[in-house]
This record gives C-alpha cells, structure tokens and sequence, in this order.
C-alpha cells in the first residue's frame, strides 16, 4: 500500500517576516564587541595568557548559546505562522481560513426525543464535533431560527472553547422557526464578517434541523428565494438532518371555559382538544386538571392514530373570588413541552350592570330597558341571581363612575356628547362591556360623528356605521335571521336547540350597519340579506357588542320586533351579558411571545411593576408615557406558564397564563431528497444525516495537521536547555 505524500503550508504566512528577528541575538552580540576598548595593564597580561588556553572552549559556548537563542525565535515565530501538512491530493497551497456559520433549529420540536436522545442533543454533538475538526484560526458563528430568530453569535469568536461553552448554555425554545428572520440574520453576519476579517476567504453555513414539515415545507416562499441565492453566493451550504425519525406525540391543542368570567359557587364546563400526532393509537392517556396548583380531577382518553379528539368536559365550581390559574396535564410522549395547557380565569361572586334607559317610563314594561332588566335579574329554579342590575337614565353615564360596573347596556340612548362618548371609549379600553341596543330614537348621525369618526381619540367605538333603517314590506312577516353556523360563542348554547324558536323570532326593522374593510369585528348573528344583527368587535381591554334592533317590543304602532316577548331572549341576553365581560378574561391567555398588558387606567396610578416568570424570576418594568396615555407591557413571554404581575405590595397580582402554538406538536419530517428536489431546486446543498446512536454525528476528519504544539515544545525546550547549559557551565568555573 502506498503512502500518500504530504504537502506542508502555512496558515498565517505573514507571520514568517518575523524570522528576520533571528538575527537580533547577532546584532547583539556585535553590538557589544564594539563596546570595548582596550586598555592594557600588568594583571592583564596573566588573565590573557589563561583566556587563550581556553579561548577555543569558550567560543564553543558563546555559538553554542547564540543558536539556542536564534533556534526559540525561529520556532515561535513558525508556530505563530500555523505551519501545517496535508495531502497533496488537495491543492497544494496556503490553508484558507473558514468562518464556520451555524444557523441552529432551536424550535420547539428540537426537544422532540427517542430514548435518551433528542433531536437538540444530536446538533449540539455534531457542532462540537465539527469545531473540534475545525483548522487553528478558523472563526465560528450561530444564528438561532426560533421566533424570535436571532444572531447568537454574530461576530466571529476564534476560542472554540468560549464558543461551546455558550452553545451548550443553550435550550430549546417554545416557539416555531422562522427561515425567513433566520435567513436575513445570517446573510447579515456573514456580510459583517468579511467586512470586519477580511482573512476569510471560505465561509460554510451549517443548517442544523429535524427537518419538521411545517417549517420547511415554506422554505421556497417569495420573501425567501432571494436569500437562499444570495445565501448560496456567500457560502457553501451544509444541510444537516438531525431529527428524530418515526417520533410520537400527544399535545392539548386548546382549553376553554363555557364561562370566560365565572361566578362563585355556579358551575363551569372545560372543554379540552386534544391532538394524536404520532401514527401510533394510544389508549388510556390520562388527562389530569388542577386549579391552582392542586389535582381536583382526572379522566382517562383514547387518543387514535393522526386525530383530533374533544375530551369529556371537566365540571368544575370556584369556591373563591379571584384570579385562579387552570392547568391541563396529558400524559407522556416524545415531546413533553406541549403537554400542559393553561388557562386564567377571573371569577367573580357577581356582575354589576348598568342599563341606561333611553327611553324611561314608570310603567312596568314601559321603557326601554324593562324586559331586558326582567331576562337579566331573573334566575330560573329560584334563587338570587348573580347579576345585580341598576337602571339609570342617560344622564348617568357622566355622573357614575362606570368603572364599578363589569357591562353597560345602552337602550335607545338618542344621541351622545363628546364627554360622554368619552368616558364610554375609557370605560371599555380599560376592560368593560359595552352593549348597545339601538332603536326609534337613536340618531345614526350623532352615532357615526360620536361613536364611529372620532377625531380626537385612537379608536372607534361603534363597529361599523350606521346607514339607516330597514323595515320589512309586509308587517305579518319578519326577517329571517341566518345563525352563520352557530360559530360565535353568543350562539353556541342554541346549537341543536332549534326548540326555542331563536331563528324565527319575529323581527321587523332594524339599522343597516356597515362594517369597515379593515374591521376586526365578528358578526355573531345576521339576516340572510348579509347584514348584521349581532356584532362584537374587541377595543382594548374590553367588548362592545351592537344589536341592531331593539332590545323591547317599540311602539305598538310600528314595532322592532318581538324577541323580549319569546323564551329565547332570556339565554340570548345572559349570552351577550357574558360575551361583555369576557375582554377581562381574553387577554390573560396569550400565546408565547404575545406581550402582557395592562388597562391605561391601571398603568397610570403606578410608575413601574413587578413580574414574575414561570421560572421564579422577578423583573421591574415603568410604565411608558404614548399617546397621551399611560402604557405598560411586558414582551418576554418566551416561558409557557402563569406570569404574575404586581403593581404594588399591599395590592393583589394580575395573572396570566402563556401557551404554546399547539400547532409545532407535529412533527411529521420533511426528506432532504424532497426538499432539494421538489421545493428548492435551486440551492445547491451538501447534505448530512445524523444517525441514531448517540455521539454519532460524525464529520470527515480533516486532512491538514497543525504543527504547532511540537514547535512551541521546541521553543520550550531550546530556552530549558540554554539555562541548564548556562548553571553547568557556571558550575565548572567554580
């Protein structure tokens, strides 16, 4: 077998001009030779004639201690120049130097795991052996692609050593990849690199994935395409394939309450979706709640292969006021991070409404908000109600502070005042309900310029605005209501209740509502000629909810319609009332990466507050002056669990609870064959497939040998032999 032969080269051969400082050790020595004058005397003439008996010895020791010293300048300034061997099947010249870019998959289904071993164990294991094999003075660079995608490591770091032992600080996130953010932030270091070392002349990016489906198979967007070229153009693409094969997974997709603010002591229905993302059935999976830290129920569920499943609702009643904190706990799979949900409920011991009657009388019935007290105080099977209902003409709403109140019904209210429209735009932001009910005496016009165009205030009020008045052809008919599929929570209780008549409520003129095209709202129920009846739209902390029609009969001699008169409108008004006050609730349950806000209202009675992560951390954040308004939030929400927030000691915390995108649960995997040939033909890729033994992320070793070590040990031992060589000789003159 023959021996392949070697080439030798120098990594930094800059670095060889320095051996032209070999001759300094001469240059001294002549130096001090022409120091020296001669002076002759008696004495001298004994010393002379003894120096040339040794004069040849001594000689031997000067040119002896002087290539010593030339011989450890020479051998550190060649180990400076990093000479090293190689084949010489490769070209022989001067070694580059590599800018090693690694653009890390830190998402969520990195955690993903078979056995002992995870998809993220397997990248960093092949990173640390690729820095291992890497040459002396190449540089070493890491892009994170978990939303947020982030430069790590943007400028070059030389020691291998400080750049694993950051790596290794590292977990995975809970949050999806982002190519795109991810993408633009490597073509970034990389421009930056070459700008800032301009001594590297290769640079290889080094994506290290599992290949999840969901991120991948988007990997030939629009926005994409031009930085996968200019990518490509810069450096050498290494995709690596580190992903768990045939990975099972259970996840909770999602868990609601029949009640977004519950009462004390009155009953609610958690309903959990759950997801089989593995082609494995799994039966028996227990599901557990806790409320507040404590195991209150479990249940067991079948979860078939590749399905979604509703569990069986958990009933449950809250024995206190307050904030209580609901956890859902799945049994184990390959990916144990999605497997807890969270959910933060307010609950209350009763809700304050105010109704503002528009049109008051004293007779039973009489005004406008009569039956719609009735529906709302009343409380079937007997008992107290739980809402406690004031009614108040519309003078009330500048005279009250509506913040005690948790809904304000608006009942054929004519028109408003600036103040007035005002206070209510406060009111809600801060985190009311608002439900409007138009009618005979409502002006669209003041409506639209007080509601819906406000000039000196942020948002709109009014969902849409107000074009007038429709009223059917022939009295003895109504219009017919269309449900939309029962989608909006409002009509959910009426699904497969077609018993009460909701759809046939006779209904004879309301006000046609344009809704605006950039409109958040959602129409939860309409005519079948497309225009609403039943609108809800969220502004800030809070709901407004428009009725078209009115919320009573109207005059006898032209009437609205006559739902306040049939047994549905007592559940469609506790409906609405509910849908009020659920803004408090919606924006505690947020999703990771989501900010944590407060009402304005709050923010401005404190200058900073306290949070407290899932983890234990606490962090300060001050309230921040916009727009005329106080403002506060907090946007790292990178931890799934319940965030606290406490505006001051001696007053309670707000909750929060932070979910994953159950979505990255699946980890269905994208081949390398299919996303070279199918999605992006045009990247020129070198592929890497980590095989599924630990530690067995193998990359070729490198062919050059750094010499290096064995010069600065010749350095070190040329400068241990002269002292040795100097003490002996001393000791021989003795």
């Amino acid at each position: 077998m023959s021996v392949p032969l070697l080439g030798f080269g120098f990594g930094s051969s800059g670095m060889l001009w320095f051996l032209l400082a070999a001759g300094i050790p001469v240059l001294i020595h002549l130096w001090n030779r022409r120091r020296f004058r001669r002076v002759r005397w008696a004495a001298m003439e004994y010393l002379l004639a003894a120096m040339r008996r040794n004069r040849r010895r001594l000689l031997v020791h000067q040119w002896l201690l002087l290539l010593l010293r030339m011989g450890m300048i020479v051998l550190l300034t060649l180990a400076v120049a990093e000479p090293y061997l190689q084949r010489l099947g490769r070209p022989l010249v001067s070694r580059t130097r590599t800018l090693h870019l690694f653009v890390l998959d830190n998402s969520l289904s990195m955690g993903a795991k078979a056995g002992e071993e995870t998809a993220w164990s397997r990248a960093l294991a092949a990173i640390e052996q690729q820095t291992a094999n890497a040459s002396p003075g190449d540089g070493f660079a890491l892009v994170l692609l978990a939303r947020p995608a982030k430069a790590q490591v943007a400028l070059p770091v030389f020691d291998r050593t400080a750049f694993l032992a950051q790596l290794r600080q590292l977990q995975p996130a809970t949050t999806e990849a982002d190519l795109l953010v991810g993408l633009q932030r490597s073509v970034e270091v990389i421009a930056q690199a070459q700008k800032q070392q301009p001594r590297f002349d290769r640079v290889q990016a080094v994506f290290l994935t599992d290949m999840q489906h969901r991120t991948w198979s988007t990997a030939a967007g629009e926005n994409l395409l031009p930085l996968w070229n200019r990518l490509q153009q810069q450096a050498t693409l290494v995709l690596h394939d580190v992903g768990v094969p045939q990975a099972q997974n259970l996840s909770i997709l999602a868990c609601q309450s029949d009640q977004q603010v519950p009462l004390v002591g009155r009953q609610i229905d958690l309903q959990v979706r759950l997801r089989n993302f593995g082609d494995q059935d799994r039966r028996q999976v227990p599901l557990r709640l806790l409320v507040d830290g404590v195991a209150v129920a479990t249940q067991e569920v079948d979860l078939p292969a590749g399905e979604e499943v509703n569990a069986p609702a958990f009933r449950y009643a809250f024995p206190d006021p307050g904030d209580h904190l609901v956890e859902l706990r799945l049994g184990t799979d390959d990916l144990p991070a999605d497997n807890h949900r969270y959910l933060v409920l307010p609950v209350r011991e009763q809700w304050r409404v105010l109704c503002i009657d528009g049109r008051p009388s004293t007779r039973p019935y009489g005004g406008a908000t009569g039956y719609l007290v009735a529906a709302l105080e009343s409380q079937p099977g007997g008992g107290t109600s739980p809402i406690q209902v004031e009614v108040a003409p519309e003078t009330a709403l500048s005279d009250r502070p509506l913040a005690g109140y948790d809904v304000v019904f608006l009942c054929n209210v004519a028109q408003f005042t600036r103040q007035e429209a005002r206070l209510l735009s406060e009111y809600v932001r801060g985190g009311g309900g608002l439900v409007i009910f138009l009618g005979d005496q409502v002006l669209g016009d003041n409506y639209n310029q007080m509601l819906y165009r406000r000039s000196d205030w942020p948002e709109r009020l009014l969902p849409g605005k107000l074009e007038g008045v429709q009223q059917v052809q022939a009295p003895s008919t109504g219009f017919v209501l269309d449900p939309l599929d029962y989608r909006h929570p409002i009509l959910r209780p009426f699904q497969d209740n077609e018993d009460v008549g909701l759809l046939s409520s006779p209904i004879y003129r309301y006000f046609r509502v344009q809704l605006p095209e950039e409109s958040t709202a959602r129409v939860a129920l309409a005519f079948t000629n497309g225009d609403p009846l039943i609108v809800e739209e969220r502004r800030g902390w809070g709901e407004v909810i428009l009725v078209t029609t009115s919320a009573e009969p109207g005059p006898s001699q032209q009437p609205w319609n006559l739902m306040p008169l049939l047994q549905n409108y007592l559940p469609l008004v506790r409906e609405i009332a509910a849908a009020a006050v659920s803004g408090r609730a919606a924006r505690r349950n947020l999703q990771v990466g989501q900010p944590l806000e407060l009402p304005a209202a709050v923010a401005m009675r404190h200058r900073s507050f306290r949070v407290r992560l899932p983890d234990g951390r606490q962090l300060a954040r001050p309230v921040q002056a916009g727009q005329g308004e106080a403002r506060w939030s907090f946007d790292e929400t990178w931890q799934v669990g319940s965030y606290e927030v406490t505006p001051a000691p001696d007053e309670p915390p707000w909750r929060f609870a932070v979910n994953l995108d159950a979505a990255e649960g699946d980890l269905r995997r994208l081949s390398p064959e299919r996303l070279q040939q199918e999605i992006l033909p045009e990247v020129r890729w070198n592929f890497s497939v980590a095989e599924s033994v630990p530690g067995s992320n193998k990359v070729a070793p490198s062919t050059r040998h750094g010499l290096q070590g064995w010069l600065l040990w010749g350095a070190l031992g040329l400068f241990c032999g002269e002292l040795v060589l100097l003490w002996y000789w001393a000791g021989k003159g003795r």
